[in-house]
């Protein structure tokens, strides 16, 4: 009602002029904080890019940088300026500039001799020097409000290191939330501080750091304007915390020869620093995204802007990483089944050749510390797809992604020209790699990527078969190059070269294709796309690909709409194509969208998400619509309310279960209807559970399924973790259930030094398996790792298929 009255009064006095175009709209400060200038504004006069003068001296400028719900924020051209509450400006231009780029809000690193000492607690003197950096807002969920507790931060560096001093100041009562320890847990619902730092500037790539208030770590790669993201990245950096009674503290060192920029006398990074506060649900940030999705925390398109890092290298990394692996197996139930000792070494270099060329190279490359994969239920005629998770292939593998873009690393990817999990794996089982190679890095504005890996022939046990694996050679180049201000233009090359046991290496599999970015300013509309085609020697075939991907991020709607043509022939033996085993040759149309609506109990997003099958003759083959609801809660809880409407034809018969082959899905037009319902109780709780029911029919019978994740937390220390999926199929033919459960506990003794107990079971694939791991990270980037793994069949009760105990020491060495 405050808002009408206001808004009435303005126009009032508007027609109360006998000239109009003389009259000066003015607007009264409401708030200020750092740079950083709120004014309420009921009738959105003030769009975006509007540039505004005080009334008491013309000297004196804002420039609106964002407006929602009633309210103008315009951060300060002259950060030094003495802006009051209360004080009033006058509109100098009130040209609309959405979609353009404007002023972007600076902070400053301030160079010192020597940093500071890494304890958390920010005394030092050093920090003195600074210049604070002050004036969060929200990002969630009261878009662009101040943050109702102050955060500041602190910039300094030196000739090795950049380093953050952060505090989180606290009001009295809120309580602090930290439930993990463990490096690259996952923090979001802890208290933390996260910043980003694109140091090309591109607003296309960025490093993301966390820390949370027990002074956990966790760093990011991001990619595509921060819509991608590599969790499974890792840097050498150091962080400590300090909570008191009124804040806790967080103080940060990044060595710049773990970053990647070019050096130049005076550098511009992009920046960001993001707080967590979990007991009231609040994500605030030095720059807020306009988009108002609380997602947009690590989107990197709307950043701020470093200054003062003058004068610095990234210098060239050169380290080198021997590992010894003692250890014994001993398999059971297969002809070459016998007890070993083993005893492998190998090492990992690491070299620079330029400050922004890093050349790896592993001899010998070990993954006994990577855990086994999580047992998946697929009910569909799709693929089932597994994410990487060896540090190898991790490190850099943002700038070797091609295809339809997944969220992060661990999600689907549709399609990808290349998929590393296809390297060094045989009918599911790991081959030795002798060697690996990577150079990967910048040269001005292109990405340069380029791979080589060699993988050992080997015996293999599969389904009490012996199969002998030849030894093949993987190769990649990946080229990318920025374009404007937020576009790219971009090449692959992908080579599979295979022996044979005549042993020469004619078989062969490659990919080659182009792909782009284009994006405008601050246009909230990108679009995307790639052409590819594959040869393969086994067929003398080829085949084509082509993509195109069209995304809206708004305030209140998000639209995305993709189009795939593929042709039987495409077949990329290094990537990965989420086909129908019947459906070689395909059309697909994809929409997503939702919006959002605001109210005080929380936040709904709904809306519908098609996807279109078809032949190249337009045959539908797929159809499936779902209208998805999502109702967040102020505290952070969540409740899913789906309904979804599938029509699948099933050209070739297919048994959804595989203890019972004979059962099948009948060739024919399918038509079901699933409904989809349950809570996701907040990580932020001790005790935490993501439930939902799916109930309906399937196919020519009907499926329930219950899936649940719960983990209890009752200290930073100790994580306890649980997974169901069941599913009980009715079919004519038959009914049956399919299982998958898994339980994990961790227990932290310090952020460097854990131990983890693993356990699953899928009653389908009849396999059972315990893993059980140590690690202890003694100096930054060298570890020590006990792994003892257990696995069993379930067919005939629980019997014993292989068992491992390894000792892995890992030593790092800085040249």
């Amino acid at each position: 009602m405050t808002k009408v009255f206001l808004v009435i009064g303005m126009v009032a006095s508007l027609l109360s002029r006998t000239d109009c175009a003389e009259y000066e709209l003015s607007f009264r400060v409401s708030d200020v904080s750092g740079d950083l200038v709120y004014m309420e504004d009921p009738t959105g006069f003030l769009t975006e890019g509007s540039t505004l003068t005080s009334f008491s001296s013309s000297s004196v400028q804002l420039e609106v940088v964002g407006n929602s719900a009633g309210l103008a924020v315009a951060v300060k051209v002259d950060p030094l300026g003495d802006i009051t509450i209360g004080s009033s400006f006058r509109v100098e231009n009130s040209t609309d500039k959405r979609g353009q780029m404007w002023h972007r809000r600076r902070a400053y690193a301030t160079r010192v001799v020597q940093g500071p000492e890494i304890d958390g607690d920010l005394n030092d003197a050093v920090w003195s020097q600074s210049r604070i950096v002050d004036g969060f807002s929200q990002l969630d969920p009261d878009h662009y409000r101040p943050s109702r507790e102050r955060t500041t931060a602190r910039i300094l560096f030196d000739d090795n290191n950049i380093y953050f001093g952060i505090t989180c100041y606290v009001g009295e009562g809120a309580r602090l939330i930290g439930n993990n320890m463990r490096r690259d847990a996952d923090l979001n619902s802890d208290d933390h501080v996260a910043i980003i730092l694109d140091t090309y500037n591109n607003r296309q790539n960025g490093f993301h750091f966390i820390c949370n208030l027990k002074g956990a770590q966790r760093d990011q790669l991001l990619s595509n304007a921060g819509r991608s993201f590599n969790a499974d990245w890792n840097c050498i950096w150091r962080s400590r915390t300090k909570v008191y009674e009124d804040r806790w503290t967080a103080e940060i060192a990044i060595p710049f020869d773990q970053l990647r920029f070019k050096p130049k006398q005076k550098m511009i990074w992009g920046l960001n620093i993001t707080r967590r506060q979990a007991d009231n649900n609040e994500w605030s940030q030095f720059v807020v995204d306009r988009s108002a999705n609380f997602f947009a925390r690590r989107w990197t398109r709307e950043i701020g802007e470093l200054h003062g890092l003058d004068s610095i290298s990234p210098g060239r990394v050169r380290t080198v990483k021997p590992y010894l692996l003692p250890g014994v197996a001993k398999s059971f139930g297969a002809e070459i089944s016998q007890a070993s000792r083993k005893f492998e070494s190998g090492a990992d270099i690491r070299y620079g050749i330029t400050s922004n060329l890093t050349l790896d190279l592993s001899y010998n490359t070990d993954f006994a510390q990577v855990e086994g994969d999580q047992e998946q239920v697929n009910l569909t005629q799709f693929r089932t797809f597994v994410p990487e998770k060896r540090e190898f292939f991790l490190e850099g593998s943002t700038l070797f992604q091609f295809g339809e873009e997944a969220e992060n690393q661990g999600n689907r990817p549709p399609t990808a020209l290349f998929y590393s999990r296809q390297i060094g794996v045989e009918e599911g089982i790991q081959t030795p790699v002798i060697l690996g190679a990577k150079l990967t890095g910048k040269v001005g504005k292109t990405g340069v990527g380029v791979l080589n890996v060699l993988t050992d022939e080997a015996f293999l046990a599969v389904d009490g078969d012996t199969v002998k694996a030849f030894r093949r050679n993987y190769s990649v180049t990946r080229i990318k190059r920025d374009l404007l201000q937020k576009s790219a233009l971009g090449l692959i090359l992908v080579n599979k070269q295979s022996a044979n046991s005549g042993g020469n290496w004619s078989g062969y599999n490659r990919a080659a294709g182009l792909d782009f970015t284009f994006g405008h300013g601050r246009s909230n509309l990108t679009l995307s796309g790639f052409g590819a085609r594959t040869w393969d020697s086994a067929e003398n075939l080829s085949g084509d690909a082509g993509y195109v991907d069209l995304r809206f991020s708004g305030k209140k709607l998000n639209f995305r709409a993709k189009y795939l043509q593929m042709d039987s022939e495409f077949y990329p033996g290094v990537g990965f194509v989420n086909r129908r085993g019947d459906l070689k040759a395909f059309r697909r149309y994809d929409l997503n969208t939702w919006g959002k609506l605001s109210h005080r109990l929380g936040l709904l997003f709904s809306g519908p998400v098609a996807q279109v099958l078809t032949d190249l003759d337009n045959n539908l083959q797929f159809f499936n619509i779902k209208w998805r609801g999502f109702w967040r809660f102020r505290q952070g809880d969540w409740f899913r309310s789906h309904l979804v409407f599938t029509e699948d034809t099933v050209n070739k018969p297919f048994a959804p279960s595989r203890k019972l082959p004979e059962t099948k899905i009948p060739q024919a037009t399918h038509r079901f209807v699933t409904l989809e319902i349950g809570p996701n109780f907040s990580s932020k709780r001790r005790l935490a559970s993501d439930i939902y029911l799916k109930l309906g029919s399937y196919y020519t019978g009907r499926k329930t399924s219950l899936i649940a994740k719960s983990r209890f937390s009752p200290s930073g220390s100790l994580l306890v973790q649980a997974n169901v999926n069941s599913n009980w199929i009715r079919l004519p033919e038959a009914n049956f259930n399919i299982t998958t459960l898994s339980a994990r506990v961790l227990y932290s003794f310090t952020t460097d030094f854990f131990v983890k107990l693993f356990t699953q079971w899928n009653n389908d694939r009849e396999k059972a398996g315990i893993n059980f791991l140590l690690n202890y990270r003694y100096r930054p980037g060298s570890d020590v790792f006990l792994v003892y793994d257990n696995g069993y069949t379930t067919a005939d009760g629980f019997q014993e298929k292989n068992r491992t105990l390894l000792l892995k020491i890992a030593h790092m060495l800085r040249l």
